[in-house]
């Protein structure tokens, strides 16, 4: 994230870095700059689903794949309509077809340097405040190059405003 800010098309924006860093955003992942495994935080039947179930916590554990740098989470979804006539499912995946919901990204203060082989964990609460979702995330890594504990929330705008 930090050479992000550097050069954006000639300019030094190194003084929007703090602000990024505070906010959830949507992006298109290029699934060539994943660096772990998916987790799956939370499975939903839409059929079943009370106003008490969008309120969550839950542990996850991300497996590293390759060597590189993590300056960001990203979080999607995918929802199977499978009690259609044909069953349709829609998903915001880095690796499925371009949706307008793109990937929900939250960008650590600093980059993570990782190997392939270790592990990030932590745990991930999401609350619905109105119509929009606050996350609130602690990471934990304890890597060769580099080791951190985080804890971070943000506020992620689903109002379809970006």
């Amino acid at each position: 994230m930090s050479a992000v800010w550097e050069d954006v098309y000639g300019f030094k924006m190194t003084c929007v870095k703090d602000a990024a860093v505070r906010v959830i955003s949507r992006h298109l992942i290029d699934i060539k700059t994943v660096m772990t495994n998916p987790y799956l935080i939370k499975e939903m039947d839409l059929y079943s689903l009370q106003e008490k179930d969008l309120s969550f916590s839950t542990p996850y554990q991300l497996a590293v794949i390759q060597d590189g740098c993590i300056d960001a989470l990203a979080f999607y979804f995918t929802v199977n309509f499978s009690k259609c006539d044909k069953p349709i499912m829609i998903s915001t995946a880095p690796d499925s077809d371009y949706t307008h919901w793109r990937q929900t990204v939250m960008y650590l203060k600093e980059k993570l340097e990782v190997q392939m082989k270790e592990s990030i964990s932590g745990e991930v609460s999401i609350t619905p405040i109105n119509r929009d979702l606050k996350f609130d995330v602690s990471l934990s890594f304890n890597g060769v190059k580099d080791k951190c504990n985080i804890e971070k929330s943000a506020l992620c705008n689903t109002s379809g405003r970006y």
